[in-house]
């Protein structure tokens, strides 16, 4: 029998992760169910995921909110796994009764109080918080990837399309302009390209010139984005010779942001 609980708009910290698990331990498994043990661990952010070795570093890796956890222990006739979605958190339970699930989900429930966030919690938690706003141009993944596994900041790709504006209006109210930095990677040209600068113009007006930067490869890119926003250039298939100047500039924007609020 399986069965699989929403917490709607809770996003368990590490902590309590652990204890859940722990109690689903104490309560149903037995030497022998551990001898059959499948482990799932993975991350995901956009498009991109991580399988982890061990629960350790799966739970090191994982920042409530933003990224994607899967955590399933699969066992003899028992399972336990907690995921997360865009809203929700999710606990699912295998076991031969209901009646054995139900002290777990119990136990899931009085965690929430003091070891959980609210999404909105979670986003202004995250600082800094990085939105990369992207086309179909794939170079954005190797950003996104060195700045969350290298550097562990909490960053959120999005496709710059018509259907995720409602997305990003909501991130960007519920973290805050101030705990955001939003690196834009545009288009190409083509069709697209209005609707591109339209929503570069729409997330301007949300969080400020000073928050956007521009990342293209190509010159005529930028020149047909008249914004006044800092641009980095990079040569095509070489991303990564400006990965210091992306850090470099996150490191500025948050700096200047706490100089201001300290005086």
């Amino acid at each position: 029998m399986r069965r699989t609980r929403e917490f709607r708009d809770i996003f368990f910290d590490a902590e309590s992760i652990e204890k859940a698990f722990t109690f689903f331990d104490k309560s149903l498994l037995t030497d022998l169910h551990k001898r059959y043990l499948v482990k799932e661990f993975v991350i995901e952010i956009g498009e991109l995921s991580w399988e982890f070795d061990t629960e350790d570093k799966l739970l090191e890796a994982y920042i409530p909110g933003i990224t994607t956890i899967i955590y399933k222990k699969t066992f003899l006739d028992y399972e336990f796994m907690l995921y997360t979605g865009e809203h929700s958190s999710y606990v699912g339970l295998k076991a031969q009764t209901l009646a054995k699930m139900v002290p777990i989900f119990r136990y899931v429930e009085s965690l929430v109080p003091s070891g959980a966030l609210t999404r909105e919690k979670a986003l202004k938690k995250a600082r800094a918080l990085i939105l990369v706003l992207h086309t179909k141009n794939g170079s954005w993944k190797e950003l996104v990837s060195y700045l969350y596994i290298t550097h562990g900041l909490a960053v959120k790709p999005l496709e710059m399309n018509r259907s995720n504006q409602a997305l990003m209006d909501e991130i960007i109210t519920m973290a805050g302009k101030d705990n955001l930095a939003v690196f834009v990677f545009p288009g190409e040209g083509g069709e697209s390209q209005q609707e591109d600068y339209n929503l570069i113009r729409h997330i301007s007006g949300m969080v400020g010139n000073d928050r956007i930067i521009l990342v293209y490869s190509e010159k005529k890119v930028a020149q047909s984005l008249p914004l006044d926003i800092e641009k980095i250039e990079f040569r095509q298939g070489h991303i990564k010779q400006v990965f210091w100047l992306v850090l470099n500039m996150i490191r500025k924007r948050f700096k200047e942001h706490e100089t201001q609020h300290s005086v």
